[in-house]
């Protein structure tokens, strides 16, 4: 018997190629052989296994009902195939292979024909676990690394067959990272260049197309200058007459990724490679490019194959192909357009700047580099848009091609010998080509001193790639006491940790944020007594009265707002233009408004945050934090079409803005309530891409599918995300101070499923709701407008306009938003009666 595991696509247990059924194929069995398939010595404490599959059952109950799905599992798979271990259960994975096996193994041996002919998808591709959230949340975490890895093996496989010339081969391997990953610039680059060499320069052409049409859709960027390279380039080629015809190819068998390709005769094979530049990365150029493999995180998982349906539509999913290999010279790459090479980000990709030990001086010079480039009127990456980077979350071509990037100035740090080495490289972003490069070393106890080394340094090279100059926001932090510049680095970052916590919302830990915030002005003390004519420690200083402020209400808010106030002003006072203290000034006069609402004290502050801020984005326009605070006070005042405009530039500034949660909530809500549900999608994907662990993003991601047209299979999809909701609110403190936030979910879920026409699905749901809220007549309200058009779904039309009758009676100024509520169109006029003619 041969048995097999598949992971890839969704989740069977096949045996000689048939599904078995029967008591083996429980759910919660199949969930089991996932754990123990994934885990690395593919086996797990029986403790670990009742936690993820049967968390809510007593000890005994556990343990009685894992003994009794192994002995379902054995007596399918045999009792080989899983052993006890003391108390650990282990799978055997030569009984019980994975398709995930399979792969890993044709890539040790190297054999990429039987590594092609092995179908992929997504880790559990819709397959999920009803209450089991602790499951959900695991395979959340594997799907994106099974992800990562096989980006990563697709890549070096048409690394190989590129380098071997197999082209067939290379273009099979090519498609599916473009189907894994359809935002990856090198591998939509590299597609279409082995697309142009094999001769079919118009697949290559379409392949860019979709791509093209892909990230402007769903990114609102342009591709990424290397695409536009091969682009250009394909076309020139096929403008060149070409003698010869061109042969078909046949791609490996059992390939659907891998159709058959043209392969061109040698003198087609000639025109298009002196057509098309080498790519960084190709075979025949050095291989500068970045690993591919490392995880990108959530901007690119809604890109993976379930996207688009069949090999086709995939490839419809990507469309710029960036770089390409002609004949085996190497020419040097165009110098990028002048607009794209002033984009820069300060980053650290080495391992070696990963050691641990090293992470606060890593942190706090590339932190500080940064800030003091970022004054100039040229395009420099947010810390935020780094660290999403660095942690995973997108990758550096993302990165790249979202912020349009030109230059990276990358830091590698290593330590030896209690001193610290940097080596400071200036590359070209597109082709990783070495601009200029230094090495600057420093005992460890003076690490912070490397910071002027490494901004004069950078700031000469960019100066001479820009032909323009290049400012340093403090041109005498160098100078500075390097004792002074230690205590402000330690306050500023116990600051940000405090952010975190706070962030978390987890009202036990505030306590922890409040003794943080004490502990980093008392070094902002000290540090202002040894040199108080430094701005940034006044601006620092202010920062954290802002976060102990966002920690209380009322009266306590406003003093600590105008002690901070008091900060900045100082600031100010020692620099008039910088941005960073009238930016922080504006802010707390904001914190201050909402804590004393009403009278002139309120309208006061709110003139004066207003004057600040704009004047620090005349200063320095690229403030995503200061766009977000006018966007919050134009909101308050009423004023909707600007405040979102503000929100767009925030998040255009920076995608991962701390607290850009809330951009992203302008622009959802507004598109809704504009009556543009797609654009309340996008808004909504773009946020939980940006924020893939908020809560709020599932529960806009519920709301859409409400608004927008029935699609097949949604209602499954409602309840799934519901039950992500609830696993989430478990474990994420501000969902749970949401108080209407799981009747809400469940009564749209509801509604989604009477779309459907399942109508007992629809009424558990809905009961649930009502459950919920049963103790709470404010909260019952609420629910009415939900619940109204759960019953309009259902078909009972006068219920729908009966508890929407009773919504206006207690709240009449709901009136305006029935008027105007796209689901209630139909019967908008049975409950307010006709609109009122426009005059």
């Amino acid at each position: 018997m041969n048995h097999e595991l598949q992971l890839l696509g969704g989740l069977r247990l096949v045996l000689n190629g048939q599904p078995v059924s029967g008591k083996a194929a429980h759910r919660r069995r199949l969930a089991l052989l996932v754990l123990l398939s994934s885990s690395p010595k593919r086996r797990l404490t029986r403790e670990r296994l009742i936690d993820f599959l049967w968390e809510d059952a007593q000890a005994e109950a556990g343990r009685k009902l894992l003994s009794e799905s192994l002995y379902q599992l054995r007596s399918e798979l045999g009792d080989n195939a899983l052993r006890s271990v003391g108390d650990e259960v282990e799978l055997d994975p030569s009984v019980v292979p994975s398709d995930l096996d399979r792969i890993i193994d044709a890539d040790a041996r190297r054999d990429d024909e039987a590594l092609l002919r092995i179908p992929v998808g997504v880790f559990l591709d819709g397959w999920y676990l009803e209450n089991a959230p602790g499951f959900s949340m695991w395979v959340d975490t594997q799907r994106e690394r099974v992800r990562t890895i096989l980006l990563g093996l697709f890549i070096e496989a048409a690394r190989r067959s590129e380098t071997a010339d197999q082209l067939p081969l290379a273009i099979a391997a090519w498609r599916r990272a473009v189907e894994i990953d359809g935002c990856s610039a090198l591998a939509v680059a590299r597609l279409a260049t082995v697309l142009g060499r094999a001769g079919d320069r118009a697949e290559g052409l379409r392949v860019i197309a979709v791509h093209r049409a892909l990230l402007e859709a769903d990114l609102g960027i342009l591709p990424d200058r290397q695409v536009v390279d091969v682009e250009r380039a394909l076309r020139a080629a096929a403008a060149t007459p070409v003698s010869g015809t061109a042969k078909p190819a046949a791609a490996p068998s059992a390939t659907p990724a891998a159709a058959a390709t043209p392969t061109a005769t040698p003198s087609s094979t000639s025109s298009i490679a002196n057509a098309v530049p080498v790519a960084a990365g190709s075979p025949s150029a050095p291989s500068s490019a970045p690993n591919e493999s490392a995880g990108p995180g959530a901007l690119r998982r809604r890109r993976a194959l379930p996207r688009a349906v069949g090999a086709m539509a995939l490839i419809a999913a990507v469309a710029i192909a960036a770089v390409a290999i002609g004949g085996r010279k190497q020419r040097t790459p165009a110098p990028a357009a002048s607009s794209e090479v002033a984009r820069v980000a300060i980053i650290s990709q080495s391992l070696a700047s990963r050691d641990t030990s090293l992470r606060f001086l890593r942190e706090a010079l590339t932190n500080g580099v940064t800030n003091q480039l970022s004054v100039n009127a040229f395009a420099v990456a947010s810390t935020g848009e780094v660290r999403a980077m660095e942690s995973g979350r997108i990758s550096l071509d993302s990165l790249i091609a979202m912020r349009r990037l030109g230059t990276l100035v990358d830091l590698a740090f290593e330590s030896r010998d209690d001193r610290l080495r940097v080596t400071v490289r200036v590359l070209d972003a597109a082709t990783r080509d070495q601009v200029a490069s230094s090495v600057y070393e420093r005992p460890i106890v003076d690490a912070l001193q490397l910071e002027g080394d490494i901004v004069r340094f950078a700031a000469d090279a960019l100066t001479r790639r820009l032909r323009r100059e290049v400012l340093v926001r403090d041109a005498d932090e160098a100078t500075r006491d390097p004792y002074v510049r230690k205590l402000l680095v330690t306050a500023a970052r116990s600051r940000e940790d405090a952010e975190g916590v706070i962030r978390s919302g987890y009202a036990l830990d505030r306590e922890s944020a409040e003794q943080l915030l004490v502990s980093a002005d008392s070094l902002l003390v000290r540090a202002i007594a040894q040199d108080g004519t430094w701005a940034a420690l006044w601006v620092e200083r202010a920062r954290v009265m802002k976060a102990r402020a966002s920690l209380t209400t009322d009266a306590r808010r406003a003093m600590l707002a105008d002690s901070g106030v008091g900060y900045a002003s100082a600031a100010v006072a020692l620099a008039p233009d910088n941005a960073q203290a009238l930016t922080v000034r504006g802010m707390l006069y904001a914190s201050g408004a909402q804590a004393v609402v009403g009278g002139a004290a309120d309208t006061v502050r709110r003139v004066q945050a207003d004057r600040d801020l704009r004047r620090s984005l005349e200063l320095e326009p690229s403030q995503a934090d200061a766009w977000l605070a006018v966007s919050k006070l134009q909101l308050l005042r009423g004023q909707s079409a600007t405040a979102v405009a503000s929100a767009r530039r925030a998040v255009e500034y920076d995608a991962f803005l701390e607290n850009g949660q809330e951009a992203y909530l302008v622009l959802f809500g507004s598109a809704l309530t504009a009556g543009n549900p797609k654009d309340a999608n996008m808004w909504c994907t773009r946020g939980r891409e940006s924020f893939p662990d908020d809560y709020q993003f599932r529960l806009c991601e519920l709301t859409v599918m409400r608004e927008l047209p029935r699609t097949n299979g949604d209602d499954k999809t409602a309840w799934r995300i519901v039950a992500t909701m609830d696993s989430m609110a478990a474990l994420t403190p501000r969902a749970s101070q949401m108080a209407y936030a799981k009747a809400y979910r469940n009564a749209v879920a509801a509604a989604i499923s009477a779309r459907a026409g399942d109508v007992r699905r629809a009424q558990e749901g809905l009961a649930r709701a009502r459950a919920l809220v049963a103790n709470d007549p404010v909260l019952q309200t609420d629910l009415l407008f939900d619940e109204a058009y759960v019953h309009l779904m259902l078909g009972d039309r006068a219920k729908a306009v009966q508890l929407l009758r009773t919504m206006v009676a207690t709240r009449p100024v709901t009136r305006r938003i029935l008027a105007s509520a796209p689901l209630f169109r139909s019967i908008a006029e049975d409950v307010i009666g006709p609109a009122s003619p426009t005059r």
